[in-house]
């Protein structure tokens, strides 16, 4: 279709099953924070969309959601995801690199397949069920992993490039920098997130212990 942009309400909850699906002149989308879940098929072969944000209240994205978003460049997923369903961005061929998110528990089976130009992907040490063949081997790919995490386990078993995500990289972007400081204050005071790559003092709690630890290695470089 011709429909390039969309701005979709605040207040809306649910992109249901196929509602912009074949929208292969979009470029752009504007998802409202009020959206916690996006459907099967919802921007399937929208092939013209080059970045998405996924809003922070969003826990599910569904089957083929982007499947076939072939000049999709950038992926931005919320923290909140717990599920990527089966073939979500499959057939996405112009992206180079993703972050998923600590907090992600569920990726299905052929989640990122034909994503022939990934080579740099960030598995989360919450990510435990790896359905099958989540990723299509490619000898030039590298997977990111907590060392130890059923991830670097599936990476190893799948015959991946894997290398490990530091301890202090609490936003996993592969740097130790002020955001994580900011990321481990904020962990520190809900106490609801727990993970290795926050555990400095490799005590099982996220404290204040941890953010002596990450200021001191941030300062000794």
């Amino acid at each position: 279709t011709s429909l390039a942009n969309i701005n979709i309400y605040e207040g809306l909850t649910y992109i249901g099953t196929s509602a912009f699906s074949g929208c292969s002149s979009l470029k752009s989308i504007d998802i409202p924070e009020s959206v916690t879940s996006i459907g099967d098929l919802a921007f399937n072969g929208c092939s013209g969309l080059v970045s998405i944000v996924i809003p922070k209240r969003v826990t599910y994205i569904g089957d083929s959601t982007f499947k076939g978003c072939s000049s999709l460049v950038s992926i931005d997923i919320s923290k909140w995801v717990t599920y990527i369903g089966s073939y979500a961005f499959s057939g996405c061929s112009s992206l180079e690199s993703v972050v998923i998110p600590e907090g992600v528990i569920y990726i299905g089976r052929y989640a990122f397949e034909d994503n022939t130009n990934l080579t740099k992907v960030i598995l989360p040490e919450s990510a435990i069920l790896l359905m099958g063949d989540v990723f299509t081997y490619n000898s030039d790919t590298i997977l990111y992993c907590v060392k130890g995490s059923y991830a670097e386990k599936y990476a190893t078993i799948k015959g991946f490039n894997v290398e490990y995500i530091e301890t202090g990289d609490i936003n996993y972007d592969l740097i130790i920098d002020i955001k994580d400081i900011i990321r481990l204050k904020k962990l520190t005071a809900d106490g609801t997130e727990k993970f290795s790559a926050a555990d400095l003092v490799q005590d099982g709690e996220i404290d204040s212990l941890d953010l002596a630890a990450l200021r001191q290695k941030l300062i000794s470089g």
